[in-house]
């Protein structure tokens, strides 16, 4: 008996033991969700910030087409595609990288021979010196550049990539073996660097060899996509400051609204426009005050709703003749009912609004209510 009492009760803190557990595993879950949420919420953060630097960067109105690099106006992730594809398709090596020599893309289908040289110092640097004085040949001539590199001796060229006349990338294509590289030029290039001779052989003898006009074949097009990527460039610039110069000119705008609505509220005297047919379009609050109506209640109001029918033929008239005589207009004794039906003598003004085109719109004006003072 005691020892089913035991087990039971063993069994009661094993299961409590089991919620403690399920209750902690939970909670670390959560806590493991809650971190990875706000890891991925800064990881958004980030991005929307660098977009705007970009964005910012980009609309400047200050700044130079010299200091624009290429991944301002095309996203790295298209770039590295259109690289890898070309890269892949033709046989080569292919790598974009800044006026200055520094890599903007990934090196795609690097030969292994050419891996292996990078790996000792004074290979790379060569490399890197080779790479520059052919981009800056492409950006002296804004043409794509051939020649054996200064290294080794395999053929290489590269494309400019041109924004505006100014070159900001150079797109590089080769190690490509045209029979002028020789096992002899290997060993010894090797050992001038402090490769391993036995693996550049071996790696040598694996590569892919190309005739040269091939080669000037695929550099042709290479020249072709680096011309579109420079106007894709270019357009994205142009698109880029177009939006800024209309985000700027509305935002002018409504300064200029706002600046012009505390002007009209701030008038004692009601300033109105009417379209052509005399409807109210537009009026400060003064306006409501002397009409007597809302807002909502006197737009689109026509002066046949608050005049007589004498009143609002005579308006006519005015209008006409200001319609045709594009001239000034004002008007005295000016009879209005108001909402609650009492009578108000204003004087008025009137003028001719036109569109940007010189077309008749409306006309605007100013009203003041001199009812005491004709009783007077």
């Amino acid at each position: 008996m005691k020892d089913k009492e035991k087990t039971k009760e063993q069994l009661i803190n094993e299961l409590k033991e089991m919620r403690q557990r399920v209750t902690e595993l939970e909670k670390s879950k959560d806590e493991r969700l809650s971190d990875k949420q706000a890891s991925k919420q800064m990881r958004v953060n980030e991005e929307e910030q660098r977009l705007k630097i970009k964005l910012d960067y980009l609309t400047s109105p200050t700044e130079k087409i010299e200091n624009l690099k290429l991944t301002d106006l095309i996203d790295l992730e298209i770039l590295q595609r259109i690289q890898d594809a070309f890269a892949q398709a033709h046989g080569v090596a292919s790598v974009i990288e800044a006026p200055a020599g520094n890599p903007v893309t990934t090196e795609s289908n690097y030969c292994q021979v050419c891996n292996l040289i990078r790996q000792t110092l004074k290979g790379k640097e060569n490399c890197r010196k080779s790479g520059i004085i052919l981009s800056k040949e492409a950006g002296e001539t804004l043409k794509p550049a051939l020649h054996s590199c200064k290294g080794i001796g395999f053929l290489e060229a590269c494309a400019p990539i041109i924004l505006d006349g100014k070159h900001i990338a150079s797109w590089f294509m080769g190690q490509s073996n045209t029979m002028g590289v020789t096992r002899k030029r290997i060993k010894d290039y090797s050992k001038e660097i402090g490769a391993d001779v036995d693996a550049m052989l071996e790696a040598f003898e694996k590569m892919p060899q190309m005739p040269m006009e091939k080669f000037e074949h695929v550099l042709s097009l290479l020249w072709q996509i680096a011309q579109q990527l420079s106007s894709f460039a270019y357009n994205n610039l142009k698109l880029a400051r177009d939006i800024t110069e209309r985000v700027q000119a509305e935002k002018a705008l409504r300064e200029s609204e706002k600046k012009y609505r505390t002007i009209l509220e701030n008038m004692e005297e009601g300033y109105y426009e009417v379209d052509i047919a005399g409807n109210f379009t537009f009026f400060n609050d003064s306006l409501c005050k002397i009409f007597g109506y809302a807002e909502d209640e006197l737009m689109g109001m026509n002066n046949r709703e608050y005049s007589t029918p004498e009143t609002a033929k005579r308006m006519y008239r005015i209008y006409n003749e200001i319609y045709r005589t594009e001239k000034f207009s004002k008007i005295a004794d000016y009879e209005i009912i108001r909402k609650d039906k009492s009578i108000r003598i204003l004087e008025m003004s009137a003028s001719l609004m036109q569109d940007s085109a010189g077309k008749p719109i409306g006309f605007r004006g100013v009203a003041r209510d001199v009812t005491e003072r004709k009783r007077a």
